[in-house]
């Protein structure tokens, strides 16, 4: 939706807007859940989770989309087709679909393991969890401020490879830390590192689709960003009844950040994308 929304030279700050908007919420969500626990319990909680959606749907209802003239009519089957057939014949497009593909299988599942860390290796507690998700949603934030002040992203191979890989570095070391604030440390430059990890793959990957092709295109994106998190997540718990957590987490984090390194050095369409 956002580059029918936006001018094309506006494209790399709203993404980085969306970024910021997004992920200010994992600042603000804790808090504010912690807070309504305590005053209306955990079913209460949930219910004004619930009621927040209103605001979503009044800024959908709210939003004049330019009409769209589609160009021919196909079936479920083979539009997506297509779009496979479209990401495989362009060598950088599917260069960074495989790299979020690993990151999302091996490294964005260690997300889900924070409250384990926080109770059983850190012993901070709920309130330290919190403290924990906000740092990341802090760097995060900042993360995305800068994208937005650098206002157009050069080098976008070089970000995604490097700055992806030294993302995962940092999941290895969160893992093995005993010290809570070397841990705030590391998910607060873990949120800065992975919005602009994944800034630069979104504004290339737009940036690269035609306009017909785009939605296709974005829908694979996603579905290898959202969808193969909780495979991954199911693995990471599979290995962690038969070695330690934090060994199977940085195992998987560490074996990603060298898979993104080694894109970097086998694929010259990664290393021109600029």
């Amino acid at each position: 939706m956002v580059p029918r929304l936006v001018p094309r030279e506006d494209l790399t700050n709203a993404i980085a807007l969306n970024s910021a908007q997004f992920n200010m919420s994992r600042i603000l969500g804790p808090t504010l859940g912690g807070y309504a626990m305590v005053a209306f319990g955990v079913a209460g909680n949930f219910f004004l989770n619930a009621l927040s959606f209103l605001a979503v749907l009044v800024a959908l209802m709210r939003i004049c989309y330019p009409d769209e003239v589609l160009l021919k009519h196909e079936g479920l089957v083979a539009s997506l087709g297509s779009g496979f057939r479209y990401v495989r014949s362009r060598p950088q497009m599917s260069v960074l679909i495989s790299m979020m593909a690993v990151a999302s299988f091996l490294n964005i599942p260690f997300l889900t393991f924070i409250p384990y860390f926080a109770k059983i290796q850190l012993r901070a507690g709920e309130s330290g969890l919190g403290l924990l998700l906000a740092a990341s949603g802090a760097g995060a934030v900042l993360g995305a401020a800068t994208v937005a002040w650098k206002g157009s992203m050069r080098y976008r191979g070089r970000i995604i490879a490097f700055c992806g890989a030294a993302v995962m570095a940092i999941v290895v070391v969160f893992c093995y830390s005993q010290s809570f604030w070397l841990s705030e440390c590391c998910m607060f430059f873990e949120g800065f590192g992975m919005i602009l990890t994944i800034s630069a793959v979104n504004v290339a990957m737009q940036h690269l689709s035609s306009d017909a092709m785009r939605g296709r295109v974005m829908s694979i994106y996603a579905t290898c960003f959202l969808g193969l998190p909780p495979l991954g997540a199911l693995m990471a718990g599979e290995l962690s009844r038969h070695i330690p957590t934090g060994h199977a987490l940085a195992l998987m984090a560490g074996i990603s950040s060298l898979a993104f390194l080694g894109f970097y050095l086998v694929s010259p369409s990664l290393r021109a994308l600029d």
